[in-house]
C-alpha cells in the first residue's frame, strides 16, 4: 500500500491521451505484439495505434519515478534494469547529454521529486572539481568531464590514451547547472536559489571565466577544444577531435555567464565573479553561420568526418538552454539539423525530436517519431534506433534516456514556455488531431490541463503553483497571443473554441 500510495502520488499528476478518448489502458495486447502491429517498410506508423504513443509518454515518466528518488542516485545510462555484471558503458552518467537527458522531463512533466538525487551529484562533481580544476588546470572553481559515476568521478578518462573527442571536455558542470537555472525558472524558492543555486552556479562561473582565453581580436575563446564526441577533417586528409572554440564550448559558457548575470540579480549579489561574468559575456562569439548555411561546430568551419554525427550539441541553444534565439540562427538550426540527417540512435532522435519541436515543425517531429518507434528485432546497425517489445529505447544497445528524452520532446510539441510565453500546441503531431493532456507544467511554475480538437485547441485549464506564478502571464495559441490573470488560489479556466463539441476533458 505504501508503494502504491508513493508511487500514484507521482504518476497520477500527469495524463495524456492521444486519440481523444478516455486514455490509456484499454488495449488488453502486450507491448510487442503492439508495437510489431505499428510497423510499416519505412518506419513506424504511430498513429495506427495512438494511445501505443501515449503509453510511451507514461512509460518514460514512470521510468525515471522509479530510478531517481530522494535518498538515492541519480539515473544513469541503463538505470536499475540493466541485467549485466558489466553493464554498457559501465551504467554510468555521460555528462554530455545522457545526464542531461534523462531528467528534462522531471519539470515539465511534474516529477520534482525526481531532481534531488541529481542535484547532490552536481555537488558532488563540485567538491571534487575544484581540486581537479586546480590540480590540471591551476584554475578556480570546479570542473567535471565527460563521464562520471556514482562516486562523482570528474577527471577526463583514459589516462591520456583515449581519443578526445570523448575523453576531454571539460565544460560538464555549464551545462549541469542549466538544471538548477531551470528548477528556479519552474518556480523554485530563493531558499534554493541561495543556499543551492548559487554555491554550484558561481563555481563553475568562476572555472570557466579562468579558461576562456582572449583572441587577436578580443573575443574570448576556449583551446582545445572539442565538440562532443564528433572529429572534423585535416589539410593533409587526417582527421582530429581537438580545435578551438566549439560552439558548444561558446554557448554553454555564454549562457552560464548570462546565468550568473540574473541569478546573481534576483539575490540581490555582486561580486567579482558577478562583475567578471558581466564583462566577459559580450565577449563571447555567438554561434557563426557559415558559407554553408550551416550552424559551424568549430571556429574555422572544418569539414566533419560523418556529416550525419549523432551528436549535435553544437545546437543545443535552440534545446534544452532557454535562451533567445533570433530567426537567422534558428533557421542555420534548421538546416543544420537537415544535413545531420533523421538517422540515428534512440536518444538521438528524441532530441531532434525536442528540437524540432522548440523550431515549431510538427511534420519533422512526426518523422523522427516514426523512426524512434521502429522495431529493433531486425539489426540496422550500432548507430539506428528504436524500441525493444517492453518499449525499451536502444541506442543500442537499450539506453535508458531515450525513453526519458522522448517523454521531453513529446511534452514540447504540446507546451512551451522558455520564451517567457505560455504557447499551446507549437508542436502537435499532424497525426495527432485530437488529445488532451493534464499537468504539465509551464514557468513560472503554472500546471496546464489542455484539450484539443482538429488540431487546435478548445479548453486549457491554468492553475499557480505557488503564489508567486500568480499574476499576469501571455498565452499563445497559433498565431494570437492574449493576457490572461492568473489567481493565486483556484483555477482558471478558458474555452478558447466554444463552437467544438466535447470541449471538457473526458
Amino acid at each position: 500500500e505504501r508503494h502504491l500510495q508513493t508511487h500514484a502520488a507521482l504518476y497520477g499528476r500527469t495524463e495524456l491521451s492521444l486519440d481523444g478518448g478516455a486514455g490509456t489502458g484499454g488495449d488488453s495486447r502486450d507491448t510487442a505484439e503492439r508495437l510489431a502491429a505499428v510497423q510499416r517498410a519505412d518506419g513506424a506508423e504511430p498513429w495506427a495505434d495512438p494511445e501505443l504513443v501515449a503509453l510511451l509518454f507514461h512509460l518514460g515518466r514512470y521510468l525515471l519515478i522509479s530510478s531517481s528518488r530522494p535518498g538515492g542516485v541519480a539515473a544513469n545510462l541503463q538505470g536499475i534494469w540493466n541485467e549485466e555484471l558489466q553493464p554498457p558503458w559501465s551504467s554510468n552518467y555521460t555528462v554530455n547529454i545522457n545526464l542531461e537527458m534523462n531528467y528534462w522531463l522531471a519539470e515539465t512533466t511534474d516529477l520534482p521529486e525526481c531532481l534531488p538525487p541529481l542535484f547532490e551529484l552536481v555537488g558532488a562533481l563540485a567538491r571534487r572539481g575544484e581540486e581537479t580544476a586546480s590540480r590540471l588546470y591551476r584554475a578556480p572553481g570546479w570542473v567535471a568531464h565527460h563521464c562520471s559515476d556514482l562516486w562523482a568521478y570528474d577527471e577526463p578518462v583514459g589516462d591520456g590514451t583515449h581519443d578526445p573527442s570523448w575523453a576531454f571536455w571539460p565544460m560538464g558542470g555549464p551545462w549541469l547547472v542549466t538544471h538548477l537555472w531551470d528548477h528556479l525558472r519552474f518556480g523554485a524558492d530563493d531558499d534554493f536559489a541561495r543556499a543551492t543555486a548559487w554555491p554550484l552556479v558561481r563555481g563553475s562561473a568562476e572555472f570557466v571565466l579562468a579558461w576562456l582565453r582572449p583572441g587577436p581580436d578580443g573575443t574570448l575563446g576556449t583551446s582545445p577544444s572539442t565538440s562532443p564526441e564528433n572529429r572534423y577533417l585535416l589539410p593533409d586528409g587526417g582527421s582530429t577531435s581537438v580545435g578551438t572554440s566549439s560552439t558548444t564550448d561558446l554557448v554553454l559558457a555564454a549562457n552560464l555567464l548570462r546565468i550568473v548575470d540574473e541569478l546573481a540579480a534576483r539575490l540581490g549579489i555582486e561580486d567579482e565573479v558577478v562583475t567578471a561574468a558581466r564583462a566577459a559575456r559580450p565577449r563571447i562569439p555567438a554561434p557563426e553561420i557559415g558559407a554553408d548555411g550551416l550552424v559551424a561546430e568549430w571556429a574555422g568551419h572544418p569539414t566533419m568526418v560523418d556529416p550525419h554525427h549523432r551528436h549535435t550539441a553544437h545546437l543545443c541553444f535552440l534545446h534544452p538552454l532557454d535562451g533567445e534565439v533570433g530567426p537567422e540562427l534558428a533557421a542555420a538550426a534548421s538546416r543544420s539539423l537537415d544535413a545531420r540527417g533523421e538517422e540515428s540512435t534512440g536518444w538521438a532522435l528524441a532530441w531532434r525530436m525536442a528540437m524540432r519541436a522548440r523550431l515549431g515543425q510538427p511534420e519533422r517531429v512526426e518523422r523522427l517519431l516514426r523512426l524512434f518507434m521502429r522495431t529493433v528485432s531486425d539489426d540496422r546497425g550500432h548507430w539506428s534506433g528504436g524500441l525493444y517489445g517492453n518499449l525499451f529505447a536502444a541506442h543500442p544497445p537499450f539506453q535508458v534516456d531515450g525513453n526519458l528524452g522522448v517523454v521531453a520532446a513529446l511534452a514540447e510539441c504540446l507546451l512551451q514556455s522558455h520564451r517567457g510565453v505560455i504557447e499551446l500546441l507549437p508542436a502537435l503531431p499532424p497525426g495527432a488531431p485530437d488529445g488532451w493532456v493534464t499537468g504539465l507544467v509551464a514557468r513560472p511554475g503554472i500546471s496546464v490541463d489542455l484539450v484539443w480538437r482538429d488540431g487546435r485547441p478548445v479548453e486549457v485549464t491554468l492553475r499557480a503553483r505557488t503564489p508567486a506564478a500568480a499574476g499576469p502571464h501571455r498565452l499563445r495559441t497559433g498565431g494570437t497571443e492574449t493576457t490572461v490573470d492568473l489567481p493565486a488560489d483556484e483555477p482558471l479556466v478558458l474555452v478558447l473554441d466554444p463552437a467544438t463539441p466535447g470541449a471538457a476533458r473526458p
